[in-house]
């Protein structure tokens, strides 16, 4: 018998995966709670570790809202040795010696700022509607294009020959393995990725314990989006799908674009947008049976 489960069930899960598994084997604890209703706003590779962000119920429909954001990570570098996948599961394929302990920091502020990256052979981006590690494992080469990106910041954690542990901060779409695999080939010795460890996607952090479930309202006050009360006799004509913009007052006062809507005893029930001056529903709770 699976759980009884709170309501609400819209909101998000702070999800802390451990390395060794893959981004969906670490959803199954979350799916057994919450159904198939469940999204990931970004994976991580099966050798990292850190925070999944992982949508439930009706926040599914904000993946693209998630995805957007910045990261932080943790890694640590490797010098001296590269391999095919650029982490710990893959195959060797270069090894020099490794960097001298005085270009550690004159390398370093090479990755900060705006960077046109390539990205790893071995990723998830699809080359004509297949990911590009599928192709390479079954024996295609491939000349994936640079990639605007951007690294925030880039901080040297600790540096212990031939291994260096920095913190990263960088937008979406940048590839921690490709900063190794450059710094290593700028250095001329090679490098790829030994730990990985995400521990911040934009304004969550990696929760202490393995699994942490957020309702919808905590999810939108995290993310700054207000929420306005709405009298007892419009709650109906929202829960129908009524214009927000006429029965909701005060909505049209509100500077943000988004705005959630709820009851008089606190509950999230709608979120809405405002597109070319005009109130859309994102979604409206109406239940279970929704």
């Amino acid at each position: 018998m699976r759980p009884t489960v709170p309501e609400p069930t819209n909101g998000l899960v702070l999800l802390k995966k451990e390395p060794g598994r893959t981004s969906f084997q670490a959803l199954y604890p979350v799916k057994r709670l919450y159904g198939n209703t469940v999204g990931h706003t970004g994976t991580l590779d099966s050798f990292a570790q850190g925070l999944l962000v992982v949508l439930v119920g009706k926040f599914t429909k904000f993946n693209p809202l998630f995805t957007a954001f910045d990261k932080v990570y943790e890694a640590d570098f490797t010098f001296g040795v590269e391999t095919d996948t650029l982490d710990p599961t893959g195959t060797v394929v270069f090894e020099g010696k490794t960097i001298p302990d005085d270009r550690v920091p004159l390398l370093a502020s090479r990755w900060i700022g705006p960077l046109m990256q390539i990205p790893p052979d071995y990723s998830a981006i699809h080359v004509q509607g297949k990911r590009a590690s599928d192709r390479v494992r079954s024996g295609q080469i491939l000349d994936l294009p640079a990639r605007a990106v951007t690294v925030y910041s880039l901080d040297v954690v600790s540096w212990s020959s031939p291994v260096l542990t920095v913190r990263i901060h960088c937008s979406k779409g940048t590839y921690i393995r490709s900063i190794a695999r450059d710094w290593g080939r700028a250095a001329g010795c090679g490098a790829y990725v030994t730990r990985l460890n995400r521990l911040r996607v934009g304004p969550f952090d990696l929760p202490e314990e393995p699994m942490e479930f957020k309702d919808a309202l905590w999810s939108l006050n995290t993310l700054g989006i207000p929420v306005l009360e709405v009298p007892a006799e419009s709650v109906l004509p929202v829960l129908n799908g009524r214009d927000p913009g006429v029965f909701v007052p005060g909505l049209d006062s509100q500077t943000s674009d988004r705005v959630g809507l709820i009851s008089s005893q606190g509950k999230l029930f709608a979120l809405v947008e405002r597109v070319l001056s005009r109130w859309t529903y994102l979604f409206v709770d109406r239940g279970r049976d929704s």
